[in-house]
């Protein structure tokens, strides 16, 4: 592939993770699920709850949990018992003001598709509590304003509305009405397939739909690729991984073919590749050795925009790094001179508007025309 190697990507998005070393040995614990009392000992050395996110801490209890608190230090069981108590009673109270809306749903016949987190607690059984910000789910785009009525009339209020979907909050409880499964959709009528693939099951009191295994995780990693460009080291966006492992052990017939084919049938084959490449650096045995190189490689345009993203938005990138990921999306001198000329543009703005003698030349306004 010409250009920017796509394993160097994978080298940026897993620094962006920022997953450290105590991160890795409490997923091969989670994952793994065999009992180490020697990992256990090394997970604990020098550890600080306080310091620690809360995401990596509800994931230490419930891991602690299912080894029945075994080698766990006698000053740290109380605590992580009552990080399980606390998320167990935040997660009721939120799902029980969606399970008002979702009856409400279910006798006005609309259709409604679980996603993200509140899919996968659906799909536990074992009922684990998990960090859940919002309850996600999608309706039909002919059905979304009415939904939105009816939550008004529930109590609910809109807090942020986007392209995708609109934030509601009630009380304790927020949710996310989605009319597109995901953010930015390049073909949003793609997602129809997720929609027929999608099988019943009763959750939280209510009729719903929950999507495939493939179709699950192709939403998990998508909205987590958005996530580890944005996040910094207190979001710790690494349960994704956990979620991963979860989806693809309870699913042995899983299909990377129908995974990767639907992602390029919506259009965030960019989204999907570099995630499912961090997924097998950091779990290999979760990902098949036989994928088809030629067809998990990002091509050229998918390149092209990776890079712009992690530019933009990766924030653990240094400046120099930056400027080197710049240099290398370069294809030709053409766009290496447009580089420079660009970027030499921006610093005689950028001085025309803070010098006060340049302000009433009429550099300025040339310049204006060349950021244009």
């Amino acid at each position: 592939m010409r250009g920017f190697h796509f394993p160097s990507y994978v080298a940026y998005l897993r620094r962006a993770l920022r997953c450290t070393r105590r991160d890795e040995l409490l997923l091969e614990l989670a994952v793994g699920e065999e009992f180490s009392k020697q990992r256990m000992a090394q997970l604990f050395h020098g550890l600080d709850i306080a310091a620690e996110g809360y995401r990596f801490n509800l994931l230490l209890a419930l891991v602690c949990e299912g080894f029945a608190f075994r080698a766990v230090p006698a000053k740290f069981e109380p605590r992580l018992r009552g990080i399980i108590r606390y998320y167990r009673f935040q997660n009721t109270a939120q799902l029980v003001h969606f399970s008002r809306l979702g009856k409400v749903c279910n006798g006005h016949a609309i259709p409604l598709l679980l996603l993200k987190g509140v899919a996968l607690r659906a799909l536990d059984e074992k009922n684990r509590p998990r960090v859940m910000g919002d309850v996600d789910f999608a309706v039909p785009r002919a059905s979304h304003e009415a939904v939105l009525l009816e939550a008004k009339q529930l109590g609910f209020r809109i807090t942020h509305v986007a392209r995708h979907a609109v934030d509601m909050r009630c009380a304790d409880c927020c949710i996310d009405v989605h009319r597109s499964i995901f953010h930015d959709s390049p073909r949003p009528e793609a997602e129809e397939v997720i929609w027929q693939r999608a099988r019943p099951m009763r959750a939280y009191g209510v009729a719903a739909l929950v999507p495939c295994a493939e179709d699950l995780l192709l939403s998990l990693v998508c909205n987590e690729f958005r996530n580890v460009l944005c996040s910094d080291r207190d979001l710790q966006y690494f349960q994704w991984l956990h979620d991963c492992a979860f989806l693809l052990k309870r699913s042995p017939g899983f299909s990377w073919d129908l995974l990767l084919a639907t992602a390029e049938q919506i259009g965030i084959a960019a989204r999907l590749k570099p995630m499912v490449a961090i997924l097998a650096s950091l779990l290999p045995a979760l990902v098949p050795g036989d994928l088809p190189r030629e067809r998990w490689e990002l091509n050229d345009a998918e390149a092209k925009g990776v890079g712009q993203n992690l530019i933009i938005h990766a924030t653990s990138l240094k400046n120099w790094e930056r400027k080197r990921l710049r240099l290398r999306a370069c294809r030709s001198l053409r766009d290496l001179r447009h580089y420079f000329s660009t970027k030499i543009k921006y610093r005689m703005l950028k001085l025309a508007r803070r010098w006060r003698p340049l302000r009433g030349l009429a550099i300025s306004s040339i310049l204006r025309k060349w950021k244009r």
